[in-house]
């Protein structure tokens, strides 16, 4: 399993480094804008869930610490901000609209599966 090669040089191939060697032709050599793009996104998509998980390690640490230290009162208020919060959050999401656009969609949805079997009946009928 030798092969000559044009400047005089023998070259032994291995069965098995011929499928890798199609593979390697196969796949570009150099990086397109988009597999850049892709780990960007998740290298920013992993320093926000590592942001996450310190704040709520934090916020843990600070409740603890608060906790232990016997200072109820600061946690009641500190609840009833982060109630209020919560709340605040709430009341500016717009439900209503997003509501509207799911039942759109299941409309949608339910129409194009009602067509489809009357399609399917009629196709049924006609054999």
């Amino acid at each position: 399993m030798s092969e000559q090669l044009r400047d005089g040089k023998t070259k032994v191939a291995n069965v098995f480094d011929h499928d890798e060697a199609l593979q390697h032709i196969n796949t570009p050599s150099r990086k397109t804008k988009g597999d850049y793009f892709m780990r960007h996104k998740n290298k920013i998509r992993l320093q926000r869930r590592h942001r996450r998980k310190f704040f709520w390690l934090f916020a843990l640490a600070a409740v603890s610490a608060l906790v232990f230290a016997e200072q109820i009162a600061l946690l009641y208020v500190l609840s009833t901000f982060a109630m209020v919060g919560l709340l605040i959050v709430v009341a500016f999401s717009n439900l209503e609209a997003r509501d509207r656009e799911m039942q759109a969609v299941t409309i949608r949805q339910d129409d194009i599966s009602a067509k489809s079997k009357d399609l399917s009946r009629r196709g049924k009928r006609a054999a």
